[in-house]
């Protein structure tokens, strides 16, 4: 009894992390439809803006409403390092593009007749159009990268221990308190990685030991340790 105890633990921990990664490609399905839609709606905008001269201030509003939400989800594929715009005379440092390039669409029809910004404006929305692509094929490579995990039980119970070593962050995120975003860039921590590793390897050293050895055995041992 007391090896077949752990040997639960283990395998609960195990279906904890196969459910984490099936919730966790479903919810990167989602922010690939939401990316997907999102640049859909800005290329048509900017399609009417630039070839039919044509402003559609429901798609504008609608785009500018989830802006902040695009942004974030973007993350660092929406960013530039360092940007300068010689027409304004400023250089700006993490420059966010969807979010500060979004509003210039509003002038865009008549600034286009000047031949130095339609090249400017065109650049602009090429660049949006890039981070876009460049975003959903970030994501694409975590769906086929997960579903490999998925078969794999170490991976699954590293997940496992993960997600109890995290519960706190996502109740928070859970409750509304915390984005997607802020919940991620969390889980990216270099300090909540050396946590997450130190936590699975001794999880998963204790556990096959108390598996081999039994649990009275082990727990003999630790008290002698200490």
């Amino acid at each position: 009894m007391d090896r077949i105890i752990p040997f639960l633990v283990v395998v609960g921990v195990i279906v904890l992390g196969y459910i984490v990664k099936i919730i966790e490609i479903g919810n990167l399905n989602k922010r690939i439809t939401f990316t997907k839609e999102y640049r859909n709606k800005f290329i048509n905008l900017c399609n009417d803006i630039m070839t039919n001269n044509y402003f559609n201030p429901n798609l504008y509003y609608e785009l500018t409403e989830d802006v902040i939400n695009m942004q974030e989800e973007l993350g660092d594929d929406g960013i530039f390092a360092y940007a300068q715009d010689n027409l304004k005379g400023v250089a700006m440092k993490d420059y966010q593009l969807l979010v500060n390039f979004l509003p210039e669409l509003r002038t865009a029809i008549r600034e286009k007749e000047n031949s130095i910004m339609a090249m400017r404006l065109n650049q602009s929305i090429s660049d949006c159009d890039d981070m876009f692509v460049r975003h959903m094929g970030s994501l694409s490579t975590q769906i086929k990268a997960t579903k490999k995990q998925v078969k794999n039980p170490f991976s699954c119970f590293a997940e496992g221990i993960k997600s109890i070593v995290l519960l706190p962050v996502f109740l928070l995120k859970w409750f509304g308190i915390i984005s997607d975003f802020t919940t991620l860039k969390i889980k990216r921590n270099l300090l909540v990685k050396i946590l997450n590793f130190i936590v699975i390897l001794t999880g998963f050293i204790s556990s096959l030991t108390t598996i081999i050895i039994g649990w009275d055995e082990f727990a003999e041992i630790i008290c002698n340790l200490f």
